[in-house]
């Protein structure tokens, strides 16, 4: 991915930001200190110029042999799924 959005390749183009978190999971989000459930909450936040480059990055994504595990874990794991939700506030 690093070397697809490089510069030489014209990736700030289409991407704008990209990072990935890892927490865990509260069993009351607003009171933490009810403590954890066990679980492990993974993020993949990606931001790009638009939809072109959305569909630019899973074409690319798609060619990759880790793919199919990857769409695997997505969806038997993935809670929340978006692609192509518009910004409608940022602090920055």
């Amino acid at each position: 991915m690093t070397e697809f959005y490089s510069e030489s390749n014209n990736g700030s183009e289409h991407l704008l930001n990209a990072y990935f978190t890892k927490a865990p999971e509260f069993i009351d989000p607003t009171d933490p200190e009810k403590g954890v459930t066990g679980n492990t909450l993974f993020t993949i936040n990606e931001r790009f110029t638009g939809m072109t480059s959305i569909q630019r990055h899973v074409e690319n994504a798609s060619q990759n042999d880790y793919f199919p595990k990857f769409a695997e874990i997505l969806g038997n794991y993935g809670k929340v799924i978006s692609i192509g939700g518009e910004i409608y506030h940022s602090i920055r």
